[in-house]
């Protein structure tokens, strides 16, 4: 696969976009999900609830939003799509480097699963976005 075609480039731009305002949604309307899979124990507890709802929807909404306006740029065939796509790779860059520093706390399964994840949709974003040519 070359990404540096950039009709195929396009796709995986789109597919990865889709992908984000899916899991953005998903998180939005269930944030107790992604934040148990990636938190564990710290995530349960009535305690603790009132902060997964808001940081889980504060993620999920960043996700739905960063998707949402790749999948707009592209189909404008604006070039600020790499832009878009671009930001959602720094935020995942993010998310990998906040799991890794929390390393320890983290459940061992997640921890893994999440930096991996995190690691490899920041790598994907920024070779889509070198495939991407200005319109």
């Amino acid at each position: 696969m070359d990404l540096r075609d950039p009709r195929l480039a396009t796709a995986a731009a789109t597919a990865m976009a889709a992908a984000r305002v899916t899991i953005g949604l998903s998180t939005v309307l269930r944030p107790d999900r992604l934040a148990r899979s990636w938190l564990g124990e710290s995530a349960e507890g009535t305690d603790a609830r009132p902060a997964v709802q808001v940081l889980g929807r504060g993620h999920g909404g960043r996700d739905l939003m960063l998707g949402a306006g790749a999948l707009a740029a592209l189909a404008a065939r604006d070039r600020a799509a790499g832009a878009w796509l671009a930001a959602g790779g720094v935020a995942d860059a993010v998310d990998g480097v906040t799991t890794v520093l929390l390393w320890r706390s983290l459940p061992s399964r997640s921890r893994w699963v999440f930096a991996a994840s995190a690691a490899g949709t920041a790598v994907a974003s920024g070779l889509i976005c070198a495939g991407l040519r200005p319109r």
